[in-house]
């Protein structure tokens, strides 16, 4: 089967240095967009929605993305746009074939390719000791599989790691996926829905799970929220995953919904086929790859160190987790960078042009008769310069790079990625585990009540002069005048007066 495929420009944007509105991403010098923001502020304003049919013929309602894609996006961008602009056009933003777009021609292929994964994380700075918030697995076994999950950063806004939600999550998918390995059902969309249903932690996670179908060369990948994927095949990516957003900054997203929290699912997940040819490269990742690096750069990098490594090494193996680390380490450093024209800053600086847009409109409506008036007054008193947003995003940064191998001559390979990725899943779950534990520590000690401590009585300096029988023997008035002598308060009860004379010391 041949995949078409639509490029959408991409390239990375240069800011002239003169004309240009510069604001500093790291700096938060635009709060508007510099911040993730909380799921539920637009889960009351998705109601609009439009039907469809799934390639695998069963019927589906969407909000603002189609469920299944054949080919990429014609602009990325347009995940900026509201749900009013998808209900109005009537077709979500589904994809229309350009004029110029052409079939790529598949040449031979061994059946039944397998992909051989790596993955590379590398948590938030500030994030170091948990881990991050991002939790992935892989398997090689039975043509392979993969999957990766990020955590809503936004939920530690409240006191809630994410991260634990995407570990859980991404554990019972592994579980999932081998469990359909050996019934040979495989469906990527089910092993999110399965994943989903029986995770039961606060905080929300976005997920991508890809499956190779045993015996063939078809990679089937279900991706929900701002993580993605893209296939490379001969330097170009011939297919991509676009971003669902409910609007800029808030991903669609997987949480618990049992405890009353808004959250998408399963069924609202984009669902991707493609035909893999040997030595096609698949990378998978989290928002804090895509928001870094532009496709370009991922394509050349993840190209040139694959074929550079292969060559020097002769190890599919080797040459996928070079690539995977080069990635990973380019997007961190493009993170840490407050100038680079990051992804993520062109996509801001989209957003504050809309803003300022929606701002003067606003002002127009609300102002009745005066409203043209006074929105010229305030595009006047406006900067006329564009707006450039710089600055990396600091995030966890995850990524997988996969390669379509045949599997009878990299067998060996294949069982050596299997153990890697197994040591990776016990130690998310290791981590998860101990955060587990530390919780459930931290919550019986806030349910144990604290006993108060009596108050103690202070030791005398010395011997006391008036035995207790003795006080016990004095009558109020003899005490007010033993007192007296020794310049003592004389007032109070006989209780207080007795304290005072035991108190006294030779």
């Amino acid at each position: 089967m041949s995949s078409l495929t639509i490029r959408p420009e991409t390239g990375a944007a240069t800011a002239a240095a003169s004309g240009l509105r510069r604001l500093r991403i790291h700096s938060l010098a635009c709060p508007r967009v510099a911040s993730r923001r909380h799921i539920s502020q637009s889960f009351s304003q998705q109601a609009l929605s439009v039907a469809g049919t799934s390639p695998f013929g069963s019927t589906f309602t969407t909000s603002t993305f189609p469920r299944s894609i054949a080919f990429t996006q014609p602009k990325k961008a347009s995940h900026l746009l509201r749900p009013l602009l998808s209900a109005v056009t009537g077709d979500g933003d589904s994809p229309v074939p350009s004029s110029d777009a052409t079939p790529v021609e598949d040449p031979p292929s061994p059946a039944g390719l397998s992909i051989m994964t790596s993955a590379s994380n590398l948590p938030h700075p500030e994030k170091l000791e948990k881990g991050g918030e991002d939790a992935w697995f892989v398997r090689t076994e039975g043509g392979g599989a993969f999957g990766v999950a990020d955590g809503v950063g936004g939920y530690g806004d409240i006191g809630i790691d994410a991260g634990l939600y995407a570990k859980q999550l991404m554990l019972t998918a592994k579980q999932q996926d081998t469990k359909q390995m050996e019934e040979s059902v495989l469906d990527p969309r089910a092993v999110i829905n399965a994943a989903h249903m029986t995770t039961r932690l606060p905080g929300a996670c976005t997920a991508v799970v890809g499956q190779m179908t045993p015996g063939s060369n078809t990679l089937t990948v279900a991706n929900i929220g701002d993580s993605g994927f893209r296939v490379i095949r001969e330097g170009k990516i011939i297919v991509e995953s676009a971003a669902q957003q409910h609007f800029f900054d808030c991903p669609y997203q997987l949480c618990d919904m049992t405890r009353g929290d808004p959250s998408d699912s399963a069924a609202d997940a984009q669902v991707y086929e493609v035909d893999l040819q040997e030595g096609d490269l698949v990378v998978a990742g989290t928002d804090g790859l895509f928001d870094n690096v532009f496709d370009d750069e991922i394509v050349s990098l993840v190209t040139s160190t694959y074929e550079e490594t292969l060559s020097s090494t002769e190890s599919s193996l080797q040459a996928v987790r070079a690539a995977a680390s080069k990635l990973s380490k380019c997007a961190q450093e493009h993170a840490l960078d407050e100038f680079y024209t990051s992804p993520y800053a062109k996509e801001c600086a989209k957003e504050e042009e809309f803003a300022r847009s929606e701002r003067r409109f606003e002002l127009s409506r609300m102002a009745g008769p005066f409203g043209n008036v006074l929105s010229s007054i305030v595009e006047r008193l406006e900067p006329e310069e564009d707006v450039c947003i710089v600055g990396g995003k600091l995030d966890d940064i995850t990524v997988l790079v996969a390669a379509a191998v045949d599997p009878t001559t990299e067998a060996e390979a294949l069982t050596e990625a299997q153990s890697s990725a197994d040591s990776d899943s016990n130690k998310i779950a290791a981590m998860l585990q101990k955060a587990l534990e530390a919780a459930e520590a931290k919550r019986k000690k806030q349910a144990t009540p604290v006993k108060p401590t009596p108050p103690e009585t202070p030791p005398a300096a010395g011997k006391a002069l008036y035995s207790q029988e003795l006080i016990d023997s004095l009558s109020k008035a003899e005490m007010q005048k033993i007192l007296a002598s020794k310049g003592l308060p004389t007032s109070g009860k006989i209780d207080a007066l007795k304290q005072r004379l035991a108190a006294i010391v030779e």
